[in-house]
């Protein structure tokens, strides 16, 4: 029997983040910031961490089970259930909301996905200024129909299949590009090398901004900033639109952001999700690297997010605050050192071999999360049974 609440009423705390500054290597807490939910679980591994106070830490710190929900920008409403074993706390920009024992947590974070609460949002965030933003108290005032905990938890359980597949890929996937990055890092990039004729500019090894040609369909590929990932190589999603202008780039090429704050976040891709000779579109604020002939091509990937190359953009970046940009020109500066072509080649096996498992891997949890997405509205409204949504879920995990 289902009961009519409101995610106040469900909610044993409801408390705003705490405001401090990421660091990324420290021995604080985990900070988990808006820019860390973008999928459909936290990568704690790449979250950083802050400097915080016992007072804080024990005020802040997040527990599993906790649901927290960004209130502001792009992604106000965008909401993410936490399962955490290790110390961390929350930024000020989510908002955590802490259930009561006789509601599921997980069940209510799969609430906070669905149509009825993204119009909720579209409602009270939508026009305030040109930077959305939502309050506690509005998202506490969300009605939804909840059924009983054994229910809610049948269904946090179906669901939650499907993410912890999705999960359990991106570790993977993780570890495929750390064991690359390790022997990357054998062959040291270097802004000052210490004997300039074995050195190279970026441009001997890597193209920015390569000419490409028109894309031929009305309504080509499109990548917006939003959709680029801030830890992994893989872009995860996609859409269409009609073809005005943007970055333009094919499989292989290396999409990094240029402007603040994006790339100091680290938003860059690896485009490998399109088919043979396919032209697609991007954000104007994207720098595209491309390995020149005889390179592998996932090298640029491993140069655009190596923390040398990384340093070197952002000080290289100029411009009014808050929207300072790198450009192309600077980036051609950066020296490197010249790679050894039999390490080269090494380099080129292993990371076409390992980077076409995580697109493999990439393809199985976009067919995880359509499943998970339809599933969603049809089992909270009633429409099919839990035991019907195990079976379709069998068949794809």
């Amino acid at each position: 029997m289902s009961q009519r609440v409101t995610l106040g009423e469900v909610s044993e705390r409801v408390d705003y983040g705490l405001t401090t500054s990421a660091v990324v290597d420290g021995d604080g807490p985990r900070f988990l910031r808006i820019t860390d939910i973008q999928n459909s679980f936290i990568d704690w591994p790449v979250v950083p961490h802050c400097k915080a106070s016992p007072l804080e830490v024990a005020k802040f710190e997040l527990r599993t089970g906790d649901v927290v929900v960004a209130r502001t920008g792009g992604s106000t409403g965008r909401s993410q259930w936490v399962k955490v074993d290790e110390p961390a706390v929350f930024a000020s920009y989510l908002v955590r909301f802490r259930m009561k024992m006789n509601f599921c947590s997980r069940f209510i974070a799969y609430v906070l996905s669905s149509a009825p609460w993204l119009h909720h949002v579209a409602g009270v965030a939508h026009g305030k200024s040109a930077q959305p933003n939502m309050s506690a108290s509005e998202m506490a005032r969300f009605e939804f129909n909840c059924p009983s905990l054994g229910e809610q938890r049948a269904i946090a359980e179906v669901l939650g299949a499907l993410d912890d597949k999705i999960a359990a890929n991106f570790a993977v996937a993780r570890t495929a590009e750390e064991l690359l990055r390790a022997d990357f890092e054998t062959w040291r990039t270097d802004e000052k090398p210490t004997r300039p004729r074995s050195s190279l500019r970026l441009t001997d090894l890597v193209e920015l901004n390569p000419i490409v040609a028109r894309p031929t369909e009305e309504e080509p590929v499109y990548v917006d900033m939003q959709k680029m990932p801030v830890s992994g190589m893989s872009i995860t999603d996609w859409s269409s639109r009609p073809a005005k202008g943007g970055a333009r780039f094919q499989n292989g090429d290396t999409l990094l952001a240029r402007i603040t704050p994006c790339l100091e976040n680290r938003k860059t891709g690896y485009v490998d999700f399109l088919s043979d000779g396919q032209i697609a579109l991007g954000s104007t604020e994207y720098i595209v690297m491309r390995s020149r002939s005889g390179i592998p091509l996932e090298f640029s990937y491993f140069i655009a997010t190596s923390e040398q190359f990384r340093t070197f953009a952002i000080r290289h970046m100029s411009g009014t605050s808050g929207r300072q940009r790198v450009s192309a020109a600077d980036l051609a500066d950066f020296q490197l050192a010249v790679p050894d072509p039999s390490w080269l080649e090494s380099f080129g096996r292993k990371a076409g071999a390992l980077f076409e498992l995580v697109k493999s891997q990439r393809d199985e949890n976009r067919t995880l999360a359509q499943t998970r997405d339809a599933l969603l509205p049809d089992l909270m409204s009633g429409q099919i049974r839990v035991k019907n949504a195990e079976k379709r879920v069998e068949e794809v995990l």
